[in-house]
């Protein structure tokens, strides 16, 4: 799975050719050697309030790791990732949620055991 992503503002790359200005990210899927090497970008807190029946649910972004999730997912270096808008980096986070979140909704049914 590939996500095309259109930046607000472009940035400037470096390649084979030199530099470049480009607008738009080509993200691929993370990897599981991606999670296993650097961990999972967000993390969650759950707490629930037994008197009242309600839940907060906290969700954190953890810089570093966010950081080599853009490397792998969108090809670039540190300089370039530097360079993207705090709202585009605001939505790039939730696209990562959103990944995440399709990833495990597995949706109702129960598991099964095999022998």
């Amino acid at each position: 799975m590939k996500t095309t992503f259109k930046l607000t503002k472009p940035i400037t790359v470096h390649g084979k050719e030199g530099a470049e200005k480009i607008d738009t990210l080509t993200l691929k899927e993370p990897s599981g050697d991606l999670v296993l090497e650097h961990g999972f970008p967000h993390s969650t807190l759950i707490e629930s309030n037994q008197k009242t029946g309600t839940q907060r649910i906290e969700i954190k972004l953890i810089p570093q790791v966010f950081r080599e999730y853009l490397k792998f997912m969108a090809g670039l270096d540190g300089g370039a990732i530097g360079q993207i808008s705090f709202g585009d980096m605001q939505r790039l986070s939730n696209i990562l949620l959103e990944i995440a979140n399709d990833a495990g909704d597995v949706g109702n049914s129960e598991p099964s055991a095999t022998s």
